[in-house]
């Protein structure tokens, strides 16, 4: 069967993971395809998670639905396990995700933070099919970089009251 392609942005707590978002919602539009906002509550997550944390995956999934995002919330042992269940689900509805955008793990070392062996995204590539892009996004060294990151990711038009 021809299996639809999707994008998949991973949501998370971090202050800018707009930009995460924003790059999905570019690269879905550029390519005409649909996309999804996903998180992922753990056992582990939902303990550890602040009322802030919480509050600020709320408004990201807020923000991603109206980018046009179909938005995912799931509950699983770990943030892998809940990836590869909705990769299974979209499988049986003739759908494939080909483009994977996160945060990048800013606690891993350095070394590993440019490569692919990040733990997450190492993971991701076993349960994802063959040649998913995964776009790990180092939100403070990139932003940092940039002139602005609201003109970085083309969001110059935004306002704090427009999010």
């Amino acid at each position: 069967p021809v299996h639809k392609n999707v994008i998949l942005a991973i949501v998370d707590s971090h202050p800018r993971n707009i930009v995460v978002l924003r790059a999905a919602a570019k690269k879905a539009k550029l390519l005409e395809k649909s996309w999804y906002a996903i998180t992922v509550t753990t056992p582990l997550s939902s303990t550890q998670r602040t009322h802030e944390d919480q509050s600020r995956i709320a408004q990201n999934l807020t923000i991603a639905e109206q980018m046009g995002a179909q938005v995912i919330s799931l509950e699983a042992e770990d943030a892998a396990t809940g990836i590869r269940h909705f990769c299974e689900s979209l499988s049986k509805r003739n759908q494939q995700i080909t483009d994977v955008f996160l945060t990048a793990q800013e606690e891993v070392p350095f070394y590993l933070r440019w490569s692919s062996l990040a733990p997450l995204q190492r993971t991701l590539r076993k349960i994802l099919p063959s040649g998913t892009h995964i776009e790990s996004i180092h939100l403070e060294a990139e932003v940092q970089q940039a002139a602005g990151w609201r003109e970085w990711v083309g969001l110059s038009d935004v306002t704090a009251d427009s999010i």
